[in-house]
């Protein structure tokens, strides 16, 4: 028994089948990055405004310069 070839158009729609699941993949696997994004950017947010209070703490604050000469006998 010998095989039988396929045909062009079987190989094209083969190769149409191929390029169709890949580009399936692909926009669920973008789909995907693109959430994972979004969270971290609101993570980030989180992240730098909770910097930003910390860093207006009172004991962060610099101390007032003193303008007597410590000479105070």
């Amino acid at each position: 028994m010998t095989r039988q070839a396929k045909t062009p158009r079987q190989r094209a729609e083969e190769a149409l089948a191929v390029a169709t699941r890949q580009e399936k993949r692909l926009r669920a696997r973008a789909r995907d990055l693109r959430s994972q994004l979004e969270e971290a950017e609101r993570e980030h947010r989180a992240a730098l405004a909770r910097r930003d209070h910390l860093a207006t703490h009172p004991d962060l604050q610099p101390y007032p310069t003193s303008t007597s000469t410590g000479d105070d006998a």
